[in-house]
């Protein structure tokens, strides 16, 4: 939760600053997402207790997943215009990827971490856009690429209930993707000119 805080403090600053420059467009869409991570704030705040025991066990759930909101890229208020123009990721294929992170068995652990690469090199490659959707994709690839490694750490009265909460927040994400989808739709209108709302206010994922 600490996480999702600091983030939807450091977007309603964003906010104000896109409002002074005059790209109220883009303040719009900060609005959408603040609005998006005020829903997700429960939930944020559920998986936080759902760890407790494998924290305590030295498991780093979601201390491991979570990027500091401290690598975000810096303010800029315009950069030159992207020579693409915003292109949706292909909806069959987002569509089926989305299937397989709400149906997602331990079991399906690697499977899964390769359908997001796919879909990241394929789908979400011009970093001009679709930021939102890539930043989901990328976080539940980063708890992914650490699940076989943490099973081999805990407990083994403990091993259920990682894989439970592992699972709970790949479909979590999953369900998010179509807000995440229509928000970067609507950004990309207002990053085709230039303005990168949503991309840098994106910390980088290495997973």
């Amino acid at each position: 939760m600490v996480h999702l805080k600091e983030a939807m403090k450091l977007n309603r600053e964003r906010r104000e600053l896109y409002r002074q420059d005059g790209n109220r467009d883009a303040a719009k869409i900060i609005n959408k997402l603040l609005l998006l991570e005020k829903v997700m704030l429960p939930f944020s705040y559920s998986l936080d207790r759902s760890v407790k025991s494998l924290q305590q066990a030295g498991i780093g759930m979601w201390c491991d997943d979570l990027v500091s909101m401290d690598t975000v890229p810096d303010y800029q208020s315009n950069i030159p215009t992207p020579l693409n123009k915003y292109q949706e990721p292909n909806p069959v294929r987002l569509k089926k990827l989305t299937g397989m992170m709400k149906r997602y068995q331990v079991e399906d652990t690697n499977q899964l971490y390769q359908a997001i690469a796919e879909f990241i090199e394929n789908d979400l490659s011009d970093h001009h856009y679709n930021c939102l959707t890539r930043h989901f994709l990328e976080s539940a690839a980063k708890t992914l690429g650490a699940t076989s490694a943490r099973l081999g750490l805990a407990p083994s009265e403990l091993k259920q209930e990682l894989i439970s909460v592992t699972r709970k927040l790949i479909k979590q994400l999953a369900r998010s993707l179509r807000y995440a989808q229509n928000i970067d739709e609507k950004a990309g209108q207002v990053q085709e000119r230039g303005v990168p709302v949503l991309c840098q206010e994106m910390p980088p994922i290495p997973w």
